[in-house]
């Protein structure tokens, strides 16, 4: 048999007589034992959490402690359509009433835009339970989080498998959002610190001023120094041709791979400052750059006379 909760009886006794007082009790404040662990998970507790140093509160389901100051939680709705664990990732995907409900994301589709928090301890499918969006989440022999592969300190970014992270960096166009970080290496009771956000996307106007003279081919360097994607390519001109003909065009990676579907435009017709986008090679991996990778932009035409033209312009857009 548990021993008799004095503490608890204590504060039951108190209700009690608050209640009796018209629900109402002026106190100076109000002294937690600091020494106090409670036995069993019980709905509506609050105590002082000698572990987390912050008043610990008691929630629906017999698992979760919300860390008063130290958290942030979201009530939700399982709406994945199968069982959700502990420490995985979810986004809103509508409501019910004042609930919001939840599904996993992924990293190569929109839901990683939306990714919003982690599962604080697992949640079976359409039931109701806690997403932590700020704060610790934690494993342990129950519901484990295994981060035996991360050292503390290291990021962790959504994975393209439904609800998972991993500790490898995504590579564009997989969408970089970073959920959490790892406080503590451990198979089991690994515990992690969630702050999910996006690395936005970066759109660098590296960009060809001026226009070539007949068999002259202007050339741009590029070096991005990190890991970007090369998701968009226009080109557009300052003033209109006397003569209008045909320009070529050449984005390489490495001066070697066509990061562009095609070459050769056509500039009869052209209107100032009206922007053309350029069709993409369609394999991804041909547009991905590497930090030690650089692009050439290469401009050259066979127009006899491009003087009404202030200047073309070739825009690069980027994606980090």
């Amino acid at each position: 048999m548990a021993p008799f909760d004095w503490n608890r009886r204590v504060l039951e006794l108190l209700g009690q007589i608050v209640e009796k007082l018209s629900g109402v009790l002026a106190v100076n404040g109000i002294q937690f034992s600091l020494a106090y662990t409670p036995s069993e998970h019980s709905e509506g507790l609050l105590f002082w959490d000698t572990a987390s140093k912050t008043l610990g509160l008691m929630m629906p389901g017999g698992y979760v402690v919300l860390q008063i100051g130290q958290e942030i939680y979201v009530r939700a709705k399982n709406d994945e359509g199968s069982d959700v664990v502990n420490g995985d990732i979810g986004y809103i995907s509508g409501g019910e009433g004042v609930v919001p409900k939840m599904k996993l994301a992924q990293n190569d589709d929109d839901t990683a835009g939306k990714t919003i928090a982690m599962a604080t301890a697992d949640i079976a499918k359409n039931n109701i339970g806690y997403w932590t969006s700020t704060g610790l989440v934690r494993g342990d022999e129950d519901q484990p989080i295994d981060t035996s592969s991360y050292p503390a300190g290291t990021m962790l970014w959504l994975d393209e498998t439904k609800g998972k992270w991993t500790g490898t960096h995504p590579v564009p166009p997989k969408r970089r959002v970073s959920v959490a970080k790892v406080i503590r290496s451990h198979s089991s009771e690994g515990v992690l610190y969630v702050d999910i956000r996006e690395r936005h996307r970066t759109f660098n106007a590296e960009q060809i001023e001026g226009y070539p003279l007949p068999n002259e081919t202007l050339v741009r360097h590029y070096f991005p120094g990190r890991d970007e994607y090369v998701n968009q390519a226009w080109i557009f001109a300052d003033g209109v041709p006397v003569s209008p003909g045909s320009y070529t065009l050449r984005v390489r990676k490495n001066g070697v791979t066509d990061m562009l579907a095609t070459t050769a435009y056509d500039m009869t017709g052209i209107s100032a400052l009206t922007r053309t986008e350029l069709t993409m090679a369609t394999t991804e991996a041909d547009r991905v750059l590497g930090t030690s990778d650089f692009v050439t932009a290469e401009l050259a035409s066979d127009n006899d006379d491009l003087s009404g033209f202030g200047a073309v312009y070739v825009v690069l857009s980027t994606v980090r």
